[in-house]
């Protein structure tokens, strides 16, 4: 199958992520489970909504990247998320950091949490992670709180 074929289809499923092999992560998927689980306890993120989306994102990738867009690391943060959560500009790099792409991407998982309470991890996962917190009537924004309180508990260890 072509690959923009490949690539349409993906996007009328809801995702997918296309990656060549010399974009996989040097970090094992064990110590990325880790550090997905860590990171969402540390931020009230219901563990099988932390994992739905990142297997659905990534598979556990740290430098999975979209090929159409700016979406990068294990849960597909788009760079502009990505500069509302931390609140400066992030590099594509940057998101790929297997600790710091998720601490961004669960940070935005937080909030989709947040703003639809009781919800199925793919609900979640649907409609507001991978369509935006606007789709839901959130704010991006918002998202940075979470990262704040992370960073917080990190300081603390």
């Amino acid at each position: 199958m072509n690959k923009y074929l490949m690539i349409l289809v993906c996007m009328m499923l809801g995702g997918c992520e296309v990656t060549t092999s010399t974009q996989h992560s040097s970090i094992v998927r064990g110590d990325a489970q880790k550090i997905v689980a860590r990171v969402a306890r540390d931020m009230g993120v219901r563990n099988e909504v932390a994992v739905f989306a990142v297997k659905k994102e990534s598979n556990y990738n740290c430098k999975a990247r979209n090929p159409s867009s700016t979406a990068t690391g294990m849960l597909q943060v788009v760079r502009a998320s990505a500069a509302a959560i931390v609140g400066r500009p992030v590099s594509r790099a940057e998101l790929q950091d297997c600790e710091f792409g998720t601490a961004v991407g669960m940070a935005h998982l937080a909030l989709c949490q947040d703003l639809l309470p009781g919800r199925s991890p793919y609900t979640i996962w649907r409609d507001c992670h991978y369509w935006g917190p606007a789709n839901v009537g959130g704010d991006i924004r918002d998202a940075h709180k979470f990262y704040m309180s992370y960073l917080q508990i990190e300081r603390n260890r």
